[in-house]
């Protein structure tokens, strides 16, 4: 089923879906909780660090879907739609895989992901926020 562009955001069914500035909106909510509540010195907090992340990366990721009106509906179309699009380099791709996987780690194995994979998942945040928001503020 195609979504249907309407001035309020983009449907698919009955379902509103986020236009880009509410994908940047929930990022920067995202990020605002990374900066504020969370510590890289506190290896209780490892997980979430990782996991905010990744779901930060994928709300500016999909903000630039949304400003082609291209909306996705899992994790696995917005990847094969990252590959096979021109929107983004293989870079920022890479790391957003990498993100994704980490993230899956830190959710549902058994162990903590740890302070190397934390602070490997802010500075490929911060990359991606380099690559793609630099262009938004241009």
């Amino acid at each position: 089923m195609r979504c249907m562009n309407h001035k309020d955001g983009y449907t698919k069914g009955d379902k509103k879906l986020p236009t880009s500035k509410e994908h940047l909106d929930k990022y920067r909510v995202n990020r605002n909780v990374l900066n504020s509540a969370l510590d890289l010195k506190n290896a209780q907090h490892y997980d979430w660090i990782t996991t905010i992340c990744f779901y930060s990366s994928l709300h500016i990721i999909e903000s630039e879907f949304a400003k082609k009106s291209i909306n996705n509906f899992s994790h696995e179309e917005r990847e094969k739609r990252m590959r096979d699009s021109n929107l983004f380099g293989r870079k920022v791709t890479d790391m957003y895989k990498q993100l994704s996987t980490y993230s899956k780690v830190a959710r549902y194995g058994a162990k903590s992901v740890g302070p190397t994979i934390a602070s490997k998942s802010i500075e490929w945040l911060g990359k991606i926020e380099n690559e793609i928001l630099k262009e938004d503020e241009g």
